[in-house]
Formats: C-alpha cells, sequence, structure tokens
C-alpha cells in the first residue's frame, strides 16, 4: 500500500509539475505574440527554453507563420517601389514625345517656315504619333498579361505570311537604314493566336530594326512537333546577359536607357508562353538571334 502511495503521489507531483511547465511556457508564448502584434513591421520570433515537445513543437509552427508574414511584408514593400518607380517610368515615357509633339505644333505655326519645312516637320510629328501610340499598346499589353486577361483564340496559321506582313509595316525603315533582308521561303502552318502572333514578330522586329546595322535574317526549323522561327541581325551592341532582356524594363546595357521602356521582350516571352511556347536569345559574335520557339 505505501509503495502504491507513493507512486501515486509521485504521478501527481509529477502532473502538477507539467501542468506548471505548460503553464509558464504558454503564458510566455502568450506573452510575446501580445508584443510582436503590437509592434509594427517586426521581424521578431518567438523564443522559448522549453524542454516539452509539443510546446516547442507549437513555437515553431507559429515562428514558421511569422517567418511568412515577413516575407509577404518584404514582397510587398518590393512590389510596391517597382510599382512606383514603373509608374514614374510611365510618365516619361509619355510625356517626353507629348512634350516633344508640342514643340512641333508651334513651330509649323510659324509664317515663316516654307511648305518644305512645314511637309518635314509634319512628318517627324507623324513618326512621334507611331511611337507614342506604339509605346501605349505596350502598356496595355503588360496590363493585359499581368491581370491575366488576354482571351486567346487559337487557330492554324501560317506564320510565314504575319511575318511577311509585319515587315512590310517598317519598309520605311528597313529602306533608310538599307538593311538586307533574308526569309526562308518554305511554308509553316502552326496553332497560333493571331493578334498575339502579330505582337510577338511586331516586337521582335521593332527590337531587330533598332539595332540591325547591315542586315535581318528570318529562317525557319522544324524539331519534331516544334517549329522553330529565328530572327537575326548584327549589332555593335554588347549583351552580357541575353536572359535578362526579357525581363521588365531592362535594357541590354546603359546606352539603351531613356530611348526605350524595355518591355517589348518581356511581352514577347509572355505572349508565347501562353501559346505554350518559349523564346530564347543567342548571341554570337556580333549575331543576335531571338529563337521562337512554337507548338505545331
Amino acid at each position: 500500500m505505501a509503495i502504491a502511495f507513493i507512486i501515486i503521489t509521485l504521478v501527481c507531483i509529477a502532473s502538477v509539475a507539467l501542468n506548471a511547465m505548460y503553464h509558464y511556457d504558454l503564458k510566455c508564448i502568450a506573452r510575446q505574440l501580445t508584443e510582436v502584434r503590437n509592434r509594427a513591421h517586426t521581424n521578431e520570433r518567438i523564443r522559448t527554453e522549453t524542454h516539452l515537445k509539443r510546446v516547442s513543437d507549437v513555437t515553431d509552427s507559429i515562428n514558421g507563420m511569422i517567418d511568412k508574414q515577413i516575407s509577404e511584408r518584404v514582397r510587398y514593400q518590393k512590389d510596391l517601389q517597382s510599382q512606383k518607380e514603373e509608374w514614374a517610368n510611365v510618365s516619361h515615357d509619355l510625356r517626353t514625345p507629348l512634350t516633344s509633339l508640342r514643340g512641333y505644333m508651334e513651330v509649323i505655326q510659324k509664317e515663316t517656315l516654307t511648305e518644305a519645312e512645314r511637309t518635314h516637320y509634319l512628318t517627324i510629328m507623324e513618326r512621334k504619333v507611331d511611337d507614342l501610340i506604339e509605346r501605349i499598346n505596350t502598356f496595355y499589353d503588360v496590363s493585359l498579361i499581368e491581370s491575366e486577361s488576354i482571351k486567346l483564340e487559337r487557330e492554324y496559321i501560317e506564320i510565314n505570311s504575319i511575318i511577311n506582313d509585319v515587315l512590310l509595316l517598317y519598309f520605311k525603315e528597313i529602306e533608310h537604314k538599307e538593311l538586307d533582308i533574308q526569309i526562308t521561303e518554305t511554308m509553316h502552318e502552326i496553332y497560333i493566336d493571331k493578334q498575339a502572333t502579330i505582337r510577338i514578330i511586331n516586337n521582335v522586329v521593332i527590337n531587330a530594326l533598332r539595332f540591325a546595322e547591315r542586315y535581318i535574317h528570318i529562317h525557319y526549323e522544324q524539331s519534331g512537333d516544334k517549329l522553330i522561327v529565328t530572327i537575326e541581325n548584327d549589332t555593335k551592341e554588347k549583351v552580357t546577359n541575353p536572359a535578362r532582356l526579357f525581363e521588365r524594363s531592362v535594357m541590354g546595357d546603359s546606352s539603351r536607357q531613356g530611348a526605350h521602356n524595355g518591355l517589348g521582350l518581356y511581352i514577347v516571352k509572355k505572349l508565347m508562353e501562353l501559346q505554350d511556347g518559349t523564346a530564347h536569345i543567342e548571341v554570337d559574335d556580333r549575331a543576335f538571334k531571338m529563337k521562337l520557339v512554337f507548338e505545331g
């Protein structure tokens, strides 16, 4: 009897001690949670020296939630800063051509201008209006892509006809730069969204025209069920990290800053992915190659 009484007493004492430890640990955790909640933007975690596994598991779970909240807060701040910078860039990209147009409007209103001079300035204004429309279209495309509002309607279309039509839009620029244009004559029909693909080819051609010195070559390569369209141009630009050109607002080097918003190739990559395709850049000596991989 005495032994049983001693055992029961020890069990009761252990139980009371264990409950006291639980109560103490939970009280410490509760106090720290209150402190964390009352401190704005704190990175503090819950600290405990407990030897009780269940309490330790609870603490680890709480700290895991705190770490996730910290990561979300950091990501939100980065996104917020990125949006501020982006809106500043958008404002600059729209304000610059508009200010320029206003200046030309004031010039052509002068009575001293000859008809030839007036025509010259009107031609410049027309190019700047086209550039402004292109920039607005780019911002619109990005907003659609990131809001996941694009509705693709894919069908079998000859990619050759799209490329030829886009090149015709830039006939004057090609003629002015005296570029050698070579296109493979083979015909290829692929499953694509027409408008999205026109935008892809348009952005790639604009990029090629911007930096091409002597030529733009376009050729096709069939690889199983995939069609690889390569648009190649020579360039004096040094591109050290081609993959970064697909990122938002990233230019090839500092000399490109201020002239273009850097969203064109980002749109190319996203629109290709929406059609189950991919876009890659290869740089070989002075050759810049954009490879568009379409599903057949």
